[in-house]
């Protein structure tokens, strides 16, 4: 039996908050966002609700984000990441300039710098004249899934929500959801869709792009530390300038000696 896959993987946020068929969870999740009365999202639609398929998330066009639409025509875009460290609007958060809009990006190892807090908001600067975007027009906030949630959670559900959000194994999930019938619920539908076979093939083909970029990129750090010890720059500069332990240092240096 497979693994639940976390709620802030994309392909399991899409189905449990971005299918038509499941509205009813990001209703109530953004009704605990932003402090609305229970029902007040209840007509809220999502534009771009598709169903779930191994051809569908194979389509060009295919969209990850989730983007709602309220009763009082306010849009909202909502995005899941596994790692975060853009200051830059990406094409549907600049697209939603357009129209009044909140951006909401839930985030699991966050490389931005750490506030302290769960959820937090920005100012949006306009790059070409440096002037902030009227606030009425886009916010954007974060939501650091990285952030230490008190235990004591239970009293707070929009805390327990990015709780779960964040949960990385089972045993996590099923503390945070006991007790509570709709998370319940929810816990029950990802246990389920992680089943799939073709959401398992999805993962896996995730997880070796993400292995073969990061072994890219790692052959670039030792090729950038090699031209950094033929111009003689110190062992401790470059441990400094690049975060690699003096002992992988070394190693290369070694390397490099011995091809001599």
């Amino acid at each position: 039996m497979e693994k639940t896959k976390p709620l802030y993987a994309d392909l399991m946020a899409k189905y449990i908050f971005g299918t038509e068929e499941n509205l009813i969870y990001i209703a109530h999740l953004l009704e605990l966002f932003f402090k609305l009365k229970p029902g007040t999202l209840a007509n809220a639609t999502i534009r771009n609700s598709v169903h779930l398929s191994r051809e569908t998330i194979n389509k060009k066009g295919f969209e990850m984000n989730i983007i709602v639409e309220t009763p009082a025509s306010e849009v909202i875009n909502i995005e899941f990441y596994s790692k975060y460290n853009n200051n830059n609007l990406n094409a549907e958060e600049r697209d939603s300039l357009n129209e009044k809009a909140v951006q909401i990006n839930f985030v699991k190892n966050n490389l931005m710098p750490n506030t302290g807090k769960v959820t937090y908001d920005y100012i949006v600067i306009n790059k070409n004249n440096l002037q902030a975007i009227d606030p009425d027009i886009i916010r954007l906030f974060i939501v650091d899934l990285d952030q230490e949630i008190n235990q004591d959670y239970n009293n707070d559900e929009l805390m327990r929500w990015i709780k779960l959000i964040g949960a990385e194994t089972d045993e996590e999930m099923q503390e945070i959801v006991k007790g509570n019938a709709m998370m319940e619920e929810v816990y029950e539908k990802m246990k389920e869709f992680s089943q799939e076979e073709w959401v398992n093939d999805y993962f896996n083909k995730e997880r070796l792009v993400k292995s073969e970029h990061n072994s890219e990129l790692r052959e670039q750090k030792e090729k950038m530390i090699e031209n950094m010890l033929k111009d003689n720059i110190s062992l401790e500069n470059i441990s400094k300038y690049t975060n690699m332990p003096l002992n992988a240092i070394k190693d290369i240096k070694k390397k490099i000696e011995a091809q001599k």
